[in-house]
């Protein structure tokens, strides 16, 4: 079984190895390094997210029953049913950052619709392994079009997020990126 434990170490040996080498192939360029530390920070929550969305994996329990909920906003059906379950605002929270991270580091997605979409294909193509890892290899996960919204939707909370905080860099005069703060769209 390759399990959650091992998966974040080895990812974050990789990192700092990264990092390490970064730094040291970079350290004449006049890139900021608060930028590079965000993109670090972003490695990391890319290393957590696939962690939580697709491991552990046990090759022992194969799931060949073709598990999906493909019901639009049935998590609303169940949440007055059963009661709210954490699930649904783990989901909600769980591509936030991202919503944050997309228009932060890469300028030609600062555009909220750019954002989304980006966001949007990413949950899709975690649910997309999330099923075929469940077909193949014995990842016991649904693919959840619930997922899909929710996830898209807390990508949308943080790209409000990103707003915000592009108003503090650019109110308190801190340069982000090459032309000192980039371009507030």
């Amino acid at each position: 079984m390759i399990d959650r434990s091992f998966v974040h170490g080895v990812g974050v040996i990789l990192l700092i190895i990264y990092i390490v080498f970064d730094l040291v192939k970079n350290k004449k360029r006049k890139e900021l390094l608060l930028r590079r530390v965000v993109f670090y920070s972003f490695l990391y929550y890319l290393i957590n997210l696939i962690n939580l969305t697709i491991f552990p994996i046990d090759p022992y329990n194969f799931g060949f029953i073709l598990d999906t909920q493909l019901i639009p906003f049935y998590f609303v059906y169940e949440s007055f049913t059963y009661g709210l379950d954490m699930a649904y605002v783990n989901n909600l929270l769980m591509l936030l950052p991202l919503g944050i991270y997309i228009p932060l580091l890469f300028p030609r997605f600062r555009k909220l619709s750019y954002t989304l979409m980006i966001c949007f294909l990413f949950s899709l193509s975690i649910e997309v392994t999330q099923l075929i890892l469940n077909q193949t290899w014995g990842v016991m996960r649904q693919f959840n079009v619930d997922d899909l919204i929710l996830n898209t939707a807390g990508a949308a909370i943080g790209f409000v997020g990103y707003k915000l905080s592009w108003l503090v860099l650019k109110k308190n005069n801190i340069p982000f990126d090459q032309s000192g703060h980039g371009r507030l769209t």
